[in-house]
Order: C-alpha cells, then structure tokens, then sequence
C-alpha cells in the first residue's frame, strides 16, 4: 500500500492537501501532530498537491473566520440582554410608536390610535404628547446603544480583517 507524507506549515490545510491530491476520502488520510499522511497517492503527488494549496492559501483564513464568528457571537450577546428587557411583539410595535410620536411633535393634535390604546391601556394618566416624548427619548437612547456598539463590531472587524498575523487576529477581542 502506498502511503506518501509530507510536513504541513498549517496542520488546519490537511484536508485541502489530501483534496488536492485526488484523495478526498477522510478514511484515507490522516494527521500526526504537523504530518500529513496519505493513502493511495504517491509522494510527487502529494508534494505536487501542497505546492497548489500553499500557493493560493492564506494562513490567515481560519483565524479570522473564527475571531469574526467570536465577534459576532459578543455582539448578538450585547443586544440579547437589552432585547431581553421587551417581547418580540413589543419590539415590532416600535416603529409604529416611533411614527406616531413623530406624528405628534410636528402636530400635538394629530390622530394616534396606537398611542392612544397605550395610554388607555396603561392608566398612567399621561396625555399623546407626553408618551410621544418618552417613545422619542427611548429611540434615541437605543440608537445611541446601537451604533456605539455596532460602531465597536466595524472597528474590531477592520482589525481582524487587515491584520498580517495570527497573533494580531487572535489580539482582537470584544
């Protein structure tokens, strides 16, 4: 049976190698710390194969499809404690409140049947255009936590994305 090996610089490109070498069959390779061991090709092969990966491989790839996925994951988590404070079907009203709110500040008189039902509803004895300014206060304050924090995912995507080395990728962290 013939088995060739070869070093890999990333032990991560395995799989690409062994692919490039005609042998996509995971049976049929396998990984020893940095060595790459292949079944049923032969060694040209297989150092033919490795020559083609490391030509159009950047080391770089795997780091920051991971610290982009652990960047995203911080940033979902963020939202996810102040989304916790309000149900789905709160958060959908928003933009209603929002238009109504903003309905008001130009004509305190206007028709609004969704605030309107609000305040029945809660009995704090508030008039339109009270509810209409804490509906306004609580956008601008969401906005203000959204785009800080949106603001921070930008520049820490730009980080990972333009670093030249692991150690830099794997520096970024929310």
């Amino acid at each position: 049976m013939n088995i060739a090996h070869t070093e890999l610089p990333y032990p991560h490109m395995a799989p690409l190698v062994a692919q490039a070498a005609g042998q996509a069959d995971v049976e049929q390779f396998w990984l020893n710390e940095a060595t790459l061991y292949v079944r049923h090709v032969t060694q040209p092969v297989l150092d033919q194969a490795l020559a083609t990966v490391l030509a159009s491989f950047d080391p770089l790839d795997q780091p920051r499809a991971a610290a982009l996925a652990s960047l995203n994951a911080a940033y979902e988590a963020e939202f996810a404690t102040i989304k916790a404070q309000y149900p789905d079907s709160e958060r959908e009203s928003w933009p209603i409140q929002l238009r109504e709110a903003e309905v008001l500040a130009s004509d305190p008189d206007a028709v609004t049947p969704y605030l309107n039902g609000l305040i029945t509803q809660r009995g704090f004895g508030e008039t339109a255009v009270e509810l209409a300014v804490k509906v306004q206060a609580k956008n601008l304050a969401y906005g203000s936590l959204s785009s800080s924090l949106t603001g921070k995912r930008h520049r820490l995507e730009h980080q990972i994305l333009t670093a030249t080395t692991v150690e830099q990728v794997q520096a970024v962290v929310w």
